[in-house]
């Protein structure tokens, strides 16, 4: 039998809704047959909304199994009542199903009212069946089905080549439905393999009575998801402007998916590379299903860029019911203890060797979920070097999603929580530096509240904070008390904030005299943000904060700065003296009376703003002078502000992405994470540590994640050319140092190419400058770098890459440099102006890396290169930059010990080439060039041992 034409491209839309049933599920169950389209969803469930009248409509599966159905009719005006006969399988058993109106209605669109679900099971003997509907009068019908086989048919998601190869098919076929699952997804239904290369319906139509496509139960689920957070690791740490702890934040939120039918607008564009446009796409399609319950449905959402989808999957389930037992405390602990280094060490600091001896980096992670709502966690973690083991430590307990008539409370959170609004210009209380963060594809950062688990320790947030909603109507208040660290003027005033990293023991501090002190001040911060929704992705709000501190701040550089360099500072080092100044003088005079204003406030505003394909979206801040009253600065310069643009517009294969930004000097934010490009205090004096009171002062410049204040514009474009090329990125910025009104300029573009399926070609090559357009400026610079890297994909998850990387830096002459110690007499010692600084700084770098999986339980990964210069690169869940002139091998083993335990151990072994430095400025010396230091090979063995374990 069959169903008119004109309503097939009304069943192609079928996948409107559905509603699971049962428990595990396996290959479709029924399909119509004549003219109906074959239709499937997420996991093989056979969805279809069909016009049932009095003419059959033939459906046929396979057995032996039970069929569980669930059906709902839509009714029409006027049809109170209607019956939908159902004749099943071979023993022609008829079941009349009377339908009566329901509660709920359907987001087509249609008029009348849906029916209240109906359930049955039928029993499926062995072989072929066929079920036949029919109704009277006329209705609209959702069927949903499953079937529980209880047959031994080939699981094609477990199967062994052998096996696969053993099925009547060709032996090309068998190898691709193996890669297919392999290299891509396992099959979630057994239409799915029309996805496979060569694949063509005849073929299907002989499969499908012999295989299946079984997902796991629930506890494989729970350790499928452990297995593939790890694979994530490695894809998020690939990314440029990728780090380890925005790497463990989505991980965590990969090991707790969550509802994709709970989440709104600012949960979706919290995900990596779903924009604002996706997510209003998302919030569209699923208004007009009513609900998603299968990928497939989400993958659907008309205007859905698959790069979204492909990111946010790993993160969403579809039904309470598919997280796991919330009748159990359930999470996962884990414990790092590793003796790399986290970020990269700096030589000029005289004492890092000495701060960062003795014990290794240890990390203790404990998440909890005691309920459905209900979360917390634990942390400790000692940096290297630092004594003690829970040197940081961190805990948080809360729910989520908690409803009280129409408020609706997402998130409350007691303990340690972080915080992120707008564009990150006034609040995101993120330690770890992450600039060009745009906001788009891998450079973003959740937003709202979160529980805070991460190690970061100087800008922690503690208290209580709630995220709420009525309505289009969404609202933040947190409220924080902490003790920071920082650096202490002579007459007890405060400097500035001081990241330390690690943090020594106040004794070893005071022994050096200096001022950097641990807990030197509190910081009580109370803050919020409100915001009004205008449409599903547009929306106008407001944030703002205010610190109060037990101290005033005071940037004296004097205290800084040795009092005989003092002479060396230079405009770009306005960086130092324009940070906050909360102290007021009355009366100059030689005792000049002063007013110590002990708070600082940050306010402001943003917006949101989708039409189309495009979003814009923009942040203004502002600093309040102390001095001042609060908003009362209407003209520009009577506080510090800052403010960012942007404007993203995406299509299937091409998304651009513009950024303007202008920061002042003075708006000492240490909240700020915006997009920049350098670090606030970077290019000071303050990378000088010989010309510091305290060397370890350069922490500010080495660790602070504050932007410099910059104006510029960055451009973005992301295009796949065809199937097998695409541009990942051609990155155009340029800006000006505000301090010094120097230019900066950074261009990059990356390509991937992918002539097979299994094997990848990929390149990347930057230039970067500074002062270009200042000739006298000496110190200007020119660099480019260029990476190529070849990945081939074997079979079994096992991957084979090669990396080489070449990189130049320019510097113009340095008379400093150039010159002869003593000069003297040119007709001695003839032209001295040498071209020693214009000489070119190559660096070279091959790798090899191999990933091996020799059980379903245990993977080997090696690699081995060689270098010659700097070289940043990512081992596994490790971003190291090494310099010099050696080779570096590591091994990283990862075994599953127990379903429910994941062990890593990496061991890294890096052998350093002897290596002479001379003394450039004895250039042209009549005695000749002498070496002023050499050193002998070095070998450094390094290890990391990680711990995973799932309850």
């Amino acid at each position: 039998m069959s169903i008119n034409k004109s309503f097939i491209p009304s069943l192609i839309v079928a996948l409107l809704l559905i509603s699971l049933v049962g428990s595990a599920v396996a290959d479709t169950p029924c399909q119509p047959t004549g003219e109906i389209l074959p239709l499937a969803a997420e996991y093989s469930n056979a969805v279809l909304y069909i016009r049932v009248t009095d003419k059959p409509v033939t459906y046929e599966l396979y057995g032996p199994g039970v069929l569980k159905v669930e059906a709902r009719a839509h009714l029409t005006d006027g049809a109170l009542k209607s019956d939908l006969s159902i004749i099943g399988l071979a023993d022609d058993k008829i079941r009349t199903l009377d339908f009566v109106p329901g509660k709920s209605a359907y987001a087509d669109g249609r008029s009348g009212k849906p029916s209240a679900p109906i359930f049955f099971t039928m029993e499926v003997p062995a072989g072929r069946h066929e079920v036949i509907l029919s109704a009277s009068p006329e209705i609209m019908v959702l069927l949903s089905s499953d079937i529980q086989y209880s047959s031994d048919k080939l699981d094609l998601n477990r199967a062994s080549y052998e096996a696969v190869s053993a099925l009547p098919i060709s032996q090309e076929l068998a190898a691709a439905i193996v890669d297919f699952r392999t290299y891509v997804h396992y099959f979630r239904n057994v239409y799915e393999l029309m996805e496979v290369p060569g694949m063509t319906n005849d073929d299907l139509a002989v499969l499908k009575p012999l295989v299946s496509t079984l997902p796991p139960d629930a506890l494989d689920a729970s350790i499928a998801r452990l297995s593939a957070s790890y694979r994530q690791v490695q894809r998020y740490m690939s990314q440029e402007g990728a780090s380890e702890g925005l790497a463990d934040e989505y991980l965590d939120m990969m090991r707790n998916p969550k509802n994709v039918n709970n989440l709104d607008f600012f949960d979706l564009i919290s995900f990596q590379n779903v924009s604002a446009i996706d997510a209003r796409n998302i919030l569209n399609a699923r208004k007009r299903l009513g609900r998603f319950d299968s990928a497939r449905q989400l993958r659907r959402s008309d205007g859905l860029r698959y790069w979204a989808y492909r990111n946010i999957r790993d993160f969403v389930t579809y039904d309470d019911a598919e997280q796991q037992d919330y009748d159990q405390v359930h999470g996962n602990y884990e414990v790092r203890y590793y003796d790399s280094p986290y970020m990269s060490d700096n030589d000029e600091i005289s004492s890092q060797t000495q701060l960062t001896a003795g014990n290794p980096h240890m990390v203790h992670k404990l998440n909890l979920e005691m309920g459905p709502k209900v979360r917390g966690g634990l942390l400790s973690y000692r940096a290297m070097g630092e004594k003690s083991w829970n040197e940081t430590q961190k805990a948080y307990y809360g729910f989520n999603d908690q409803k009280i008539g129409p408020l609706n409370i997402k998130r409350l959170y007691m303990g340690n929580f972080r915080v992120a609004f707008g564009q990150g210009l006034i609040m995101d209380n993120t330690d770890y530096i992450h600039f060009r963060k745009t906001g788009f594809g891998w450079n973003k950062r959740p937003n709202g509240v979160r529980g805070d688990l991460s190690r970061s320790h100087q800008y922690a947030l503690s208290g209580v904070a709630v995220e709420a909603n009525i309505g289009r109507v969404h609202a933040t208040l947190f409220s924080s008390s902490n003790d920071r660290d920082a650096i202490m003027n002579p007459d007890g005033t405060i400097n500035r904030y001081l990241m330390m990293e690690p943090r020594p023991e106040q004794e070893v501090l005071d022994a050096r005299m200096t001022g950097a002190t641990r807990d030197a001040f509190r910081e009580d911060m109370v803050g919020g943000n409100f915001k009004i929704m205008l449409g599903e992705a547009s929306y106008i709000g407001l944030t703002g904060y205010e610190s109060k501190y037990n101290e005033a701040f005071n940037p004296r550089v004097e205290t800084l700065v040795m009092s005989d360099n003092m002479d060396l500072l230079q405009a770009r080092d306005s960086e130092i003296w324009s940070g906050y100044n909360s102290i007021e003088i009355i009366n100059e005079t030689a005792e000049p009376d002063t007013i110590k204003h002990k708070f600082r406030r940050v306010y402001g505003a943003e917006f949101q703003a989708t039409i189309n394909n495009v979003a814009f979206a923009g942040e203004y801040a502002q600093l309040q002078d102390p001095k001042r009253a609060a908003y009362g600065g209407i003209n520009h310069g009577d506080h510090h502000d800052a403010y960012l643009l942007n404007a993203f517009a995406q299509w299937d294969n091409l998304h651009l992405l513009a950024i303007y930004r202008d920061y002042d000097v003075g708006f000492d934010n240490p909240y700020n994470r915006a997009f920049s490009n350098d670090s606030r205090y970077e290019q000071t004096l303050l990378t000088a540590p010989y010309r510091l009171n305290d060397d370890l002062y350069s922490w500010l410049a080495l660790n602070d994640p504050t932007p410099k204040a910059e104006k510029g514009v960055f451009l973005e474009a992301r295009y796949r050319v065809t199937r097998q090329f695409i541009l990942n990125g051609i990155q155009f910025d340029q800006w000006k140092r505000k301090s010094d009104g120097t230019d900066m300029r950074r261009y990059t573009i990356k390509t991937e190419y992918q002539p097979k399926f299994n094997i990848r070609l990929r390149t990347r090559h930057r230039y970067s400058s500074r002062s270009m357009m200042t000739a006298s400026d000496v110190r200007w610079f020119s660099s480019w770098e260029s990476r190529w890297e070849l990945i081939t994909l074997l079979s079994n998850y096992n991957r084979l890459k090669f990396m080489y990387s070449t990189s130049n830096v320019m510097f113009p002459p340095r008379p400093r440099l150039s010159y002869t110690p003593y000069p003297g007499d040119p007709e001695v010692w003839g032209d001295s102006s040498s071209a020693v600084g214009t000489a070119g700084i190559p660096s070279h770098a091959f790798q090899v890396l191999y990933e091996h999986n020799l059980t379903d339980g245990i993977k080997l990964m090696a690699s081995s290169q060689l270098y010659n210069g700097f070289l940043w690169n990512f081992e596994g869940n490790e971003f190291v930059m090494v310099d010099g002139k050696g080779f570096r091998n590591w091994l990283k083993i990862i075994s599953r010990v127990s379903p429910r335990m994941l062990m890593q151990v990496k061991v890294t072994r890096d052998h350093n080439m002897p290596s002479t430095y001379i003394d450039a400025r004895e250039f042209g010396d009549e005695y000749g060039d002498s070496p002023e230091s050499t050193y002998a090979p070095r070998d450094f063995t390094t290890f990391r041992v990680q711990m995973d374990y799932t309850f």
